[in-house]
């Protein structure tokens, strides 16, 4: 079910900061997943930036339906989500869902079922349904599409490229 694969380092200039309050948030959406077995499912998004530092202002918790060992959304699910992005004026910077788990690593599913494939999106892995946070952020899988697949970043890279941070306003969005 899942394949271990080779940690990248890229040689970028990508910088990502995320409000630690989107953070918070998220966690409480998965934890509430998780406390009745289920995966969990948000979407990140930030106001749309002209150089390389993607700033994460906001989280949107779709509607999902989910399980155990996985969650689905559909087309109308996706359009609202779309929606909420071109109210708020953001652009689409990441998903994240939780495992059971400790394994962060994206399994075939998570490669081929992921609903919005772009260059550079990121998926984010969290563990053991939230349960134990996602700070630091290398204990979650931090997965960006690249060329048609998803590959996970090294944590080298996680500790230079990410940083939470107090200092950004956050917006939130239930869409359960």
């Amino acid at each position: 079910m899942f394949k271990k694969k080779r940690r990248l380092t890229p040689k970028d200039d990508f910088y990502y900061k995320i409000a630690a309050d989107v953070v918070e948030w998220t966690i409480s959406i998965l934890r509430d997943y998780g406390n009745n077995g289920d995966e969990g499912l948000l979407y990140w998004a930030g106001a749309p930036t002209y150089n390389n530092t993607f700033v994460i202002d906001m989280a949107i918790a779709p509607h999902v339906t989910s399980s155990r060992y996985g969650f689905q959304t559909n087309h109308e699910d996706n359009g609202n989500y779309v929606e909420c992005l071109m109210d708020a004026e953001r652009i689409h910077f990441a998903q994240v869902h939780s495992h059971p788990r400790t394994i962060v690593d994206h399994s075939w599913i998570d490669d081929t079922e992921t609903a919005f494939k772009s260059q550079n999106l990121l998926s984010i892995v969290v563990p053991s349904f939230g349960e134990i946070g996602m700070v630091p952020l290398e204990i979650c899988g931090i997965h960006r599409f690249n060329q048609g697949k998803f590959f996970r970043l090294s944590n080298r890279y996680i500790k230079e490229h990410f940083e939470i941070t107090n200092s950004i306003t956050p917006f939130y969005k239930d869409l359960r």
